[in-house]
């Protein structure tokens, strides 16, 4: 069971869509599911203003952000001999 799996074993209310690759996201097909909210994990692409603005988003980054922005965050942690680490929930 992968952790999407996990997440939402109990989400009775509706249908998931998960998106893994930039190339099967586009601002058309969100608007075709009319999500109640996209959540955003491992993502390495910028979201769309037009997504941000329109829908509920949860976004998660595994570094406190700002430092270890951008694309590798734990791995770039890990080669800085970071010891503790958080995650950015916005």
């Amino acid at each position: 069971m992968d952790i999407y799996d996990k997440l939402f074993k109990n989400y009775q209310n509706g249908e998931v869509f998960i998106i893994r690759r930039k190339e099967d996201y586009s601002e058309e097909f969100v608007k075709t599911l009319n999500p109640d909210i996209i959540l955003f994990y491992g993502w390495s692409w910028i979201i769309s203003e037009t997504i941000v603005n329109t829908y509920k988003c949860i976004m998660l980054h595994p570094s406190k952000l700002p430092k270890y922005r951008g694309g590798s965050p734990i791995q770039n942690q890990i080669i800085d001999g970071e010891i503790e680490s958080a995650v950015t929930l916005f």
